[in-house]
């Protein structure tokens, strides 16, 4: 039993270690309303660096990120989703050419995208 303990903590344990890491900045970025408003106003929001780490989940860069949504791969593209009670979101980061697109669906209020490049930590 203890060596069942021991070889499934070790497997935790390296499969962490596996996560892969892309720094995302936005080159475009975009919010659409009902009301026909559009074009983000990037001298208040600015455009967004992202910090995706496939075991965490992707958020802003900031000095204690914060992660949402879950990774998996899916063909050539990691897909991070997040979904709660206001919005669906989806990262997808191209592993081919580290190009990325992000959506934003805030249900009735408003639709954001943003799309750029990523490096690989």
């Amino acid at each position: 039993m203890k060596k069942l303990l021991t070889t499934i903590t070790l497997l935790c344990f390296s499969v962490a270690a596996n996560a892969d890491i892309f720094i995302c900045e936005e080159k475009k970025s975009d919010v659409t309303r009902p009301d026909g408003g559009s074009n983000l106003d990037l001298g208040t929001y600015g455009l967004t660096k992202w910090i995706v780490n496939t075991d965490k989940g992707y958020g802003y860069e900031a000095r204690n990120v914060v992660y949402v949504g879950r990774c998996e791969v899916n063909g050539k593209y990691w897909l991070c989703k997040n979904n709660d009670d206001v919005a669906e979101r989806t990262f997808a980061i191209n592993t081919e050419d580290l190009n990325f697109t992000l959506s934003s669906h805030y249900y009735g209020s408003s639709v954001t995208t943003g799309a750029g490049t990523c490096t690989k930590a």
